[in-house]
C-alpha cells in the first residue's frame, strides 16, 4: 500500500509538471488540489512542481503562497523551490522580491549557481535598474561564479531599457568584462541590444568596435540585425 501511495504522488507530480511546461498553471493547481482530495499526501516534488507552474506563468504571489503551504506541511524549500521563485521575479521584473529571495538562499546556505544570479540580474534588467544588476554581478563574482553569455545578454538588455544618463558607459564596462573573461556567446541577442544601445545613445562611433568583439566571441547577426547594421553604417570588412 505504501508503494502504491508513493507511485500516486509521483504520477500527480508528473502531471503537474507537464501542466507547468505547457504554461497551464491553473490546471497544475487544480491537479494538486485533486491529489489532496484523493487522499494522496503531497511531497516535496509535488510542491515544487506547483510552485514551478505558477513561476513559469509569472505568478510571484501565488508561488510564494505555495511555498508557505509547503512549509505548513512540514517541507523545507530547496534550491529548486527558490530558483522557481527567482524565475518568476525575473520574468515580471520584481526586483525587491528577487533580492529578498536571494538573501534567504544566502542566509540558509543553499548552493548558488549561475542561474541564481542570472535570474536576479534579469529581474533588474527588466526594470532597467543598472545599480541592481551591478550589485548582483558583484555578488556573483565574489563567489567565484563565472557569468555566461546569458548573463551579459541580460546586462546589455538592462542598460538598453535604462533611462540613466550613464547607461551606455555602464554597458561598455560590462562589455569590457565580457571580453576580459573571454566568455563565449552565440546567436544575435547581444548584437541586437548593442545596436539598440548605440542608436538610443547616438554612439554609432562605438558600434564597429563592439560588433567585432562580439563576433570574435561567437555572436552571429541574423538577417534583421545585418540590415540594421548596414543602415547604421557598419561594414564587415572595416
Amino acid at each position: 500500500k505504501a508503494d502504491a501511495v508513493s507511485a500516486d504522488v509521483w504520477c500527480y507530480s508528473a502531471v503537474i509538471n507537464a501542466c507547468a511546461k505547457s504554461g497551464a498553471y491553473k490546471r497544475a493547481v487544480d491537479w494538486f488540489k485533486q491529489m489532496q482530495r484523493s487522499g494522496v499526501s503531497a511531497n516535496l516534488v509535488s510542491f515544487n512542481s506547483v510552485i514551478h507552474a505558477c513561476a513559469r506563468a509569472g505568478r510571484v504571489k501565488d508561488s510564494e503562497q505555495w511555498m508557505k503551504e509547503m512549509r505548513r506541511y512540514g517541507f523545507v524549500p530547496d534550491e529548486m523551490s527558490y530558483h522557481s521563485l527567482l524565475y518568476a521575479c525575473a520574468k515580471t521584473g520584481q526586483v525587491e522580491r528577487a533580492v529578498h529571495w536571494l538573501g534567504v538562499m544566502i542566509k540558509q546556505g543553499l548552493r548558488l549557481k549561475q542561474k541564481t544570479f542570472n535570474n536576479v540580474i534579469q529581474a533588474c534588467a527588466n526594470e532597467g535598474f543598472i545599480r541592481g544588476m551591478e550589485w548582483a554581478l558583484g555578488e556573483m563574482r565574489e563567489r567565484q561564479i563565472t557569468p555566461n553569455g546569458w548573463t551579459f545578454g541580460a546586462l546589455l538588455y538592462g542598460c538598453r531599457r535604462s533611462d540613466e544618463e550613464d547607461a551606455f558607459q555602464k554597458a561598455e564596462q560590462f562589455l569590457d568584462l565580457l571580453v576580459a573573461l573571454d566568455v563565449p556567446v552565440s546567436g544575435s541577442f547581444l548584437l541586437k541590444n548593442l545596436v539598440e544601445l548605440c542608436r538610443k545613445h547616438r554612439r554609432r562611433d562605438r558600434l564597429s568596435h563592439w560588433v567585432r568583439e562580439l563576433v570574435s566571441l561567437g555572436a552571429r547577426p541574423d538577417e534583421k540585425i545585418e540590415k540594421q547594421l548596414r543602415a547604421m553604417g557598419y561594414a564587415k570588412d572595416e
